[in-house]
């Protein structure tokens, strides 16, 4: 019997970091499923969903746990995703202004939206003298949300953005 579990990781960024955790991987007989990994400003985090047998689970775990230089947590994860959503797509522009994330995710959380993806920036536009908040998202929402409500909900947010909804 196998468990899969989500490895998360972060540390000063090192050369050959992927390397050495994918050689304990191996060497434990586990497979790495998906990954997610960032560099960010001389730091390194990162994602990764692992399968492994049970009976090498916690020597792999332990391992990881050890990895000097590194701060590394481990869950276990467990097939509970509902099955009537859909995934949608999320672009949103907007001058940019405190509290923009959080009232996005304060909207979608009451319409029980589960966020799978995030990644956002702030642009500065010369010409204007401004920053422009840009977001992209991929979704999962509830097939009981009614999409036009929830686009006029998106539309009407107080950084007045610009909104594109598309289904995965």
């Amino acid at each position: 019997m196998t468990t899969e579990f989500l490895v998360t990781v972060t540390g000063r960024d090192q050369r050959d970091l992927l390397h050495r955790i994918s050689k304990i991987a191996v060497t434990h007989h586990a497979s790495m499923l998906k990954s997610k990994l960032v560099h960010i400003e001389g730091t390194f985090a990162g994602l990764i969903k692992m399968r492994v047998d049970q009976e090498h689970g916690n020597a792999l775990k332990q391992e990881l746990l050890s990895t000097d230089g590194l701060e590394v947590k481990i869950r276990t994860l467990y097939d509970d995703h509902a099955d009537h959503q859909s995934q949608y797509r999320l672009v949103i522009d907007a001058s940019d202004q405190a509290g923009i994330i959080h009232d996005l995710t304060e909207l979608l959380s009451a319409n029980s939206i589960d966020i799978l993806h995030v990644e956002t920036q702030r642009l500065p536009i010369q010409e204007l003298g401004d920053t422009v908040f840009s977001g992209q998202l991929e979704l999962s929402i509830p097939d009981d949300v009614d999409m036009t409500t929830l686009k006029q909900q998106l539309h009407q947010l107080k950084c007045a953005p610009k909104v594109h909804l598309t289904l995965s």
